[in-house]
């Protein structure tokens, strides 16, 4: 339901920018920076083997960290107070540089694969994978992270830049 209510936020948000007058660049190249508002959005595609396991879009401002955090369950640990919050969390940060994006970010992906009850035992055990990733893209330009996971097949990780143009202040220019 969190993750509905989170999605459905994200893409609220998208449909205000579209609706105040602003639009995507997605083929472009070599945009013309006077044109460019400050706005980038990222659409993250998290995929493993064919299936869909996250989606979200992300806007943020030229050279601004942006966070998607999905906790989807709080596992009890034993001996512990305090749940292991296990999901994703993505940061991005994207910066117009020169007609392109220029970025940097982090991924995180949090799985609990094992619980042990005995009566003089019981543990939680979790698996994390982390990747570091920059580079440098067109807007619409998509790049492809891979990430090993627990079941050992690939998990997809697929970034798409797009820069965020202000129509009417574009209009103005020309």
């Amino acid at each position: 339901m969190i993750k509905k209510m989170k999605i459905a936020m994200m893409i609220a948000t998208i449909g205000m920018l579209s609706s105040a007058g602003c639009s995507s660049l997605s083929n472009a190249k070599n945009i013309d920076s006077s044109l460019a508002t400050q706005q980038l959005m990222v659409e993250a595609t998290l995929m493993d083997g064919e299936r869909l396991l996250s989606q979200p879009r992300i806007v943020t401002m030229n050279g601004e960290k942006a966070q998607f955090d999905l906790w989807a369950v709080a596992t009890p640990v034993p001996g512990q107070a305090q749940r292991v919050a296990t999901g994703l969390q993505l940061v991005v940060q994207p910066k117009i540089h020169e007609g392109r994006i220029v970025f940097n970010g982090r991924f995180l992906l949090k799985e609990s694969v094992g619980k042990l009850d005995q009566a003089d035992l019981h543990t939680a055990t979790f698996h994390t994978r982390e990747a570091f990733f920059s580079g440098v893209a067109n807007s619409g330009e998509i790049k492809l992270v891979a990430l090993e996971s627990a079941s050992g097949r690939p998990l997809d990780l697929r970034l798409k830049f797009i820069l965020m143009v202000n129509i009417s202040r574009a209009a103005k220019t020309h």
